[in-house]
């Protein structure tokens, strides 16, 4: 067994300097002894019957459910995708876990593959617990892990992560989101963050589970040169998350091309995000051997970075990336007021409802929510010495303002009432 725990060995890395050799070479015995040493409470449970892990004692999604059912079910299909990659790469790297939680997937790939694993889990209290189930592990299982604390980022810096009480599967960085309307959080920890290129940069790594709650983006863009042998990622779409750590799910797809991934929904590449609050897709690269295809897209600096031999085509991936993030920043789809949980379906449409009929210069006039309208060339009625709009709804009034040469204008207000239509000006 290799384990290396973040806490402790990551604290002393800072911008630019090298990894210790002591954070990918650890001592069995000595790291044994350390985890003997930490006092963490266990519900032991067992894991289709073969394996014991240390669970959460307290109430908790993941760990209830692993009690009832034996196992986690998002992991059911990681070991299909490994076994699809072995028909067309069989120089298979390691798995890497990237937001292990208590390591239900992990122990799935662990039974279920021949693969050797790489966990990856951010909250310190997650990984505490998967750090005492892979020292209980037997020798056969011992060898094929590696388990490290650390926050997947694209910068080496110190933050805090707030765990959901009865999930700690839902551990945020840097702010809480909650599952439900105002959620409660366990006291937040510090935490480190890492760019998994300098951890894991001369480790061959072929396929990845992705699921770090919002912090998708950031992990991706600190791993350009781990990225390049991966060949199929199973990840979880969660756009609320995403949008909390300033990007989205249209961008993350996006990042994921600019790789060369195409991003499937069960057996259907999707064009384009669907419009779910949560779910689970693969990204998969077409080619056979995954390293190849990586540097025909991409080029290898001396450092190792990617950088895009096409020119022309990274100019038009930037340029759908900034049209995505200027899109994006007309709506309002992460509701702070209820701590990051969906507003009611009546209320988001008001504030974010895009108009059926497209034109134009299209632009959404007046205030967020009730009131605001969609118009198009505003701008043409704002240059007109007069202007008319009908404006009718059904048993409300609409009050509509316009700047018609500097002139303030009350236009007017339709009301449809039974049996008729009353016009007030």
């Amino acid at each position: 067994m290799e384990v290396a725990n973040g806490i402790d060995e990551i604290a002393s890395v800072r911008a630019g300097e090298n990894i210790p050799a002591a954070l990918t070479e650890v001592e069995e015995e000595e790291e044994i002894q350390a985890v003997e040493k930490r006092e963490v409470s266990c519900r032991w449970l067992s894991y289709r019957g073969k394996i014991q892990v240390c669970a959460h004692p307290g109430q908790d999604l993941i760990s209830d459910t692993i009690a009832r059912h034996g196992r986690w079910g998002d992991c059911d299909s990681l070991p299909a995708l490994w076994l699809e990659l072995s028909k067309v790469d069989r120089s298979r790297g390691k798995f890497l876990d990237l937001g292990a939680n208590i390591g239900s997937c992990s122990m799935e790939m662990l039974l279920a593959t021949d693969a050797h694993i790489v966990s990856v889990e951010a909250n310190p209290e997650n990984f505490l617990r998967l750090q005492k189930t892979v020292s209980n592990l037997s020798d056969k299982f011992k060898g094929r892990i590696k388990v490290f604390n650390v926050v997947a980022s694209n910068v080496i810096e110190d933050i805090e992560i707030f765990g959901a009480t009865l999930n700690m599967g839902n551990s945020v960085v840097g702010k809480a989101v909650g599952d439900v309307a105002n959620q409660a959080f366990h006291q937040s920890l510090s935490v480190r963050t890492q760019r998994m290129d300098d951890i894991f940069g001369k480790t061959y790594i072929s396929a990845m589970k992705m699921d770090v709650q919002g912090y998708e983006c950031k992990a991706l863009e600190g791993m350009n040169k781990v990225i390049r042998n991966i060949r199929t990622i199973k990840f979880e779409v969660a756009n609320r998350w995403l949008l909390a750590q300033e990007c989205s799910d249209i961008i993350l797809f996006e990042k994921l091309r600019i790789f060369g991934f195409e991003i499937y929904h069960g057996s259907t590449i999707l064009a384009k995000p669907l419009a779910h609050d949560v779910y689970d897709v693969v990204a998969k690269r077409s080619q056979q051997n995954g390293r190849q295809e990586y540097e025909a897209i991409h080029g290898a600096t001396n450092s190792g970075l990617a950088t895009m031999k096409n020119k022309n085509e990274m100019k038009r991936n930037e340029e759908s990336l900034q049209y995505s993030k200027e899109r994006l920043s007309r709506y309002s789809l992460f509701h702070p007021t209820t701590n990051g949980a969906p507003e009611s379906a009546n209320a988001w449409y008001q504030n974010n409802v895009e108009p059926a009929v497209s034109c134009p210069h299209e632009e959404r006039i007046g205030p967020a929510g009730e009131g605001g309208k969609w118009m198009c060339d505003i701008d043409a009625l704002r240059n007109k010495n007069d202007c008319l709009v009908y404006s009718i709804g059904r048993y409300l009034f609409i009050f509509l303002f316009f700047f018609c040469k500097f002139n303030l204008i009350l236009l007017f207000a339709v009301r449809m009432i039974s049996g008729g239509k009353r016009l007030l000006k």
